[in-house]
C-alpha cells in the first residue's frame, strides 16, 4: 500500500447525485403539498446536524447509550492496540442496543466517539474475539470518519432522506421478487421502455419531459457501479488506517464489521 492519500471526494459526490435529485425532485413536490411540513422538516434536520454527536442524537442514530462502567473498560482495554486512540484521545463509548444495531459492530461517529455493538461487547466478555480483532475493526471505522462523519455529509445524508427510504423499500421488494422472471425482465427492458418515451416526447416537442427521462435512464446504469465504487473506496480508507496504526497484519477481519463499511452513505 502506498503513502499517497486516499482521494475520496469526488468518488463521494459522484455516489451522492441520483439521491440529490431525486431528493430534490421529492422535496419540490412536497413544497408545493405542504410547505409547513416541508419547514419542520428542514428545522429537523438541521437540529440533527448540529447536534450530531450529542446524546440524544446518537440514540435516534444507533439506540446507543453510555456503557456500563466495566464494559467500558473492557473495550477501552481491547482498543489499546490503536494508537491514535490512547491517552487524551481515549473516546467516550457508548453501546448500541436494539434493532438500530444489526448488521454491524463499530462506529466513529465523530472524533474521540465510540460506539460498539451489544454484540461486539459480549463476544469480548466471552473472549470469543481478540483485542487486536477489535482493534482493526476500530481502526476502519476510523479511517473512514474523514468522509462520513463531517456534517456536510450528514447534512447530504438528511437532505437525501426520500431517496433512502424509496431505496430501502425497493430494495426489500427487489431481494423478495429477484426470482420472478417478469420482474427481471421488466427490468432488463428499460432501455426500450425508455427509448420509446424520450421517442415520443422529442417528436412532440415536450424537452421538459424529454431531459429528465434521458437523466433517468442514465441513472439506472451508474448508480449502481458508483455505489459499488464508493464502498471499494471506504474499505479502502479504512485499511489504511489500520496500516498506519501498524495492525495490517496483525489480525485482518473483514470491512465489513464498521458501521459504514458498507454503507450506501445507509
Amino acid at each position: 500500500m502506498n503513502g499517497r492519500p486516499v482521494r475520496w471526494r469526488a468518488r463521494w459526490f459522484c455516489t451522492q447525485v441520483t439521491g440529490l435529485l431525486f431528493s430534490t425532485a421529492a422535496w419540490l413536490v412536497m413544497l408545493g403539498l405542504n410547505p409547513r411540513a416541508v419547514e419542520v422538516s428542514l428545522l429537523l434536520g438541521v437540529l440533527f446536524v448540529a447536534g450530531c454527536r450529542t446524546r440524544p442524537v446518537l440514540w435516534l442514530a444507533y439506540g446507543a447509550r453510555p456503557v456500563a462502567p466495566a464494559d467500558r473498560d473492557l473495550v477501552l482495554a481491547a482498543i489499546v492496540p490503536v494508537g491514535s486512540l490512547r491517552g487524551r484521545n481515549q473516546p467516550r463509548v457508548f453501546i448500541a442496543r436494539g434493532r438500530r444495531s444489526a448488521g454491524w459492530d463499530v462506529a466513529v461517529p465523530g472524533p474521540r466517539l465510540l460506539v460498539v455493538s451489544e454484540r461486539l461487547v459480549s463476544r469480548i466478555r466471552a473472549g470469543r474475539i481478540s483485542d487486536l480483532e477489535v482493534s482493526v475493526l476500530v481502526a476502519q471505522a476510523l479511517g473512514q470518519l474523514p468522509a462520513l462523519g463531517s456534517r456536510a455529509a450528514l447534512a447530504v445524508d438528511g437532505y437525501c432522506l426520500p431517496w433512502t427510504v424509496v431505496r430501502t423499500v425497493s430494495s426489500a421488494v427487489a431481494r423478495r421478487f429477484s426470482l420472478v422472471a417478469l420482474v427481471s425482465l421488466s427490468w432488463r427492458m428499460r432501455p426500450l421502455v425508455f427509448g420509446m418515451a424520450l421517442v415520443d416526447s422529442v417528436q412532440n416537442s415536450r424537452w421538459e419531459a424529454a431531459i429528465p427521462l434521458v437523466v433517468m435512464s442514465v441513472l439506472t446504469y451508474t448508480t449502481g457501479p458508483l455505489e459499488r465504487a464508493w464502498r471499494r473506496r471506504l474499505a479502502e480508507l479504512g485499511d489504511r488506517q489500520v496500516a498506519a496504526e501498524g495492525l495490517a497484519q496483525a489480525a485482518p477481519v473483514p470491512s465489513q464489521g464498521s458501521r459504514f463499511a458498507d454503507r450506501r452513505v445507509q
